[in-house]
Formats: C-alpha cells, structure tokens, sequence
C-alpha cells in the first residue's frame, strides 16, 4: 500500500476532472474513518426546476467519488468503478450536500467503498457502495 496523501493532494486530484471542478467540490476531511468532502448548491443541479431536486446523476456521481476518495487517500491514487449502487432516500433540496466515504476493503486487485450524502440539516439524502480497480490507470 502506498503512502497516505494529503488533503490537498486529494484537493487536487479531485480538481484534475474538470466536471468535478465545475461542481465546486472542496474536500473538507481526510481521517481513518475516510474522507469528507461538500458541494455547494447551483441551480444548473436540478432535475425539475418545479420540484427544485438535484438530478440523480449528480448523487450518484458524489457516491462515487466517495468511494473511490476514501481508497485514493490509502492507496495515494485515483481507481475506476467497476460497480456502483445508489440508494435515493429523498428528495435533495437546494443547498449544499455534504458527503462522506470510506473503503470498507482494500485488496490486490479490486477495493470497496461506500458513501452518504446529507443535507445541512444532516437528513440522509443518498448512499451506496461501490467496488473499484485497485490497479492503476496506465
């Protein structure tokens, strides 16, 4: 296992994708526990600008980099998904979204992470669990 990084190193592995960058994500944490991170709101989120919910796909993407942040922190670089679940417990409002992730697993050649989204108020918005490549991209 490589070396624990940084936040900033994660910071700036999370800024490398310029669609992470565009949705303002600022890692706030690195622990044993995982990693922490928030997204601020922007009205270019929402799914239903009657309902005023934040699209799917952008939960499912902060669940992703949950995982794949808590394993990036052991492992000092990024992995791809193999597999990916997202629970929807409700409905995200507008405002920011706090995330949270941990590897359950680290192993050779695949690792497992999962994550929770929470609003400010702290009500669980998403989870999920994920499994990862552990090798690195070429």
């Amino acid at each position: 296992m490589a070396e624990k990084i940084s936040l900033e190193q994660l910071q700036a592995l999370v800024s490398r994708c310029p669609f992470q960058e565009w949705l303002g994500l600022r890692v706030t944490a690195i622990e044993d526990e995982g990693v922490a991170f928030e997204m601020p709101w922007r009205p270019e989120l929402m799914s239903s600008p009657e309902a005023m919910s934040v699209h799917g796909g952008v939960l499912a993407t902060l669940i992703d980099l949950a995982g794949c942040c808590a394993i990036a922190a052991q492992l000092g670089h990024t992995v791809p998904t193999i597999d990916m679940r997202v629970d929807y417990h409700t409905v995200a409002k507008p405002g920011p979204l706090y995330t949270t992730g941990r590897a359950t697993r680290i192993g050779r050649l695949v690792a497992f992470g999962e994550g929770e989204i929470r609003d400010g108020a702290g009500q669980l918005i998403a989870s999920g669990k994920a499994v990862y490549r552990c090798k690195r991209n070429s």
